[in-house]
């Protein structure tokens, strides 16, 4: 039943925009060409979105060429100054104008078309961003990793600057890690995670946590080493950080 309903909505839906569509272009009687505000589609956090000429042609009307011009500045202060067919752009304030360039014919019967003809139109515009749910390159360059001597960011600070929860396969004692390497024949970082025993304690465990990166397929993985502080509070201290 509720797949009925949905086609129904689907039918519903296409049908009433084919109707609004259908007046439109029943008024474009007359040669020439009519400019109009484009949409621009909300980008994700700190990515950038296009702007495109919006225009309608009339009848016996023949579009040589149409460009948008964009001037403004960017929410980070940076200015813009961009032409093309398309132009992207981040949040930010910016006018835009639209060019066409087009011939037309008079009449019906006539072959002839005329000379080059040009008409713009300049609107503003505000884009905004969507809220942040990812890491920037500043974010990552926040996170301050911890050494045997000087704290790192703990935990919730860097959730805080990820803007998200990042993705986990849980954590592990150091314990564990050093007998499972030791056993392994791995040496080198079985005596390192028994020095990461001695510096954080033996019940001290490890946890890495991948956040997603804003505008990218990449991801910002943090180490985190979980034990109880000095101050006999507990807490996750970030060791180690990478981009993968």
């Amino acid at each position: 039943m509720r797949r009925l309903f949905h086609a129904l909505i689907v039918v519903f839906v296409t049908v009433g925009l084919v109707g609004l569509g259908s007046p439109a272009q029943a008024a474009a009687k007359k040669p020439g060409v009519s400019i109009s505000k484009s949409s621009v589609a909300i980008p994700a956090f700190d990515a950038s979105t296009v702007i495109k000429p919006k225009y309608r042609k009339g009848p016996r009307t023949k579009i040589i060429s149409s460009k948008v011009t964009v001037q403004g500045t960017t929410k980070a202060g940076r200015s813009v100054r961009s032409s093309g067919r398309s132009v992207r752009v981040t949040a930010g304030k910016y006018k835009v104008t639209t060019k066409v360039v087009f011939k037309v014919k008079k009449t019906k019967k006539t072959k002839k078309w005329s000379g080059k003809k040009a008409k713009s139109a300049t609107f503003t515009y505000s884009v905004r961003e969507r809220a942040k749910n990812c890491a920037t390159m500043a974010d990552y360059n926040a996170i301050v990793v911890g050494t045997d001597t000087a704290f790192g960011s703990f935990k919730p600070e860097v959730e805080a600057l990820m803007a998200q929860v990042g993705a986990s396969d849980g954590s592990i004692s150091l314990e564990d890690m050093y007998w499972f390497f030791y056993f392994e024949g791995d040496d080198e970082t079985a005596d390192y995670v028994l020095h990461l025993q001695e510096v954080y304690g033996e019940s001290a465990a490890m946890e890495t946590v991948d956040y997603k990166m804003c505008a990218s397929s990449r991801r910002v993985s943090v180490l985190y080493v979980s034990y109880t502080r000095f101050d006999s509070v507990p807490v996750d201290e970030a060791i180690y950080k990478e981009i993968v």
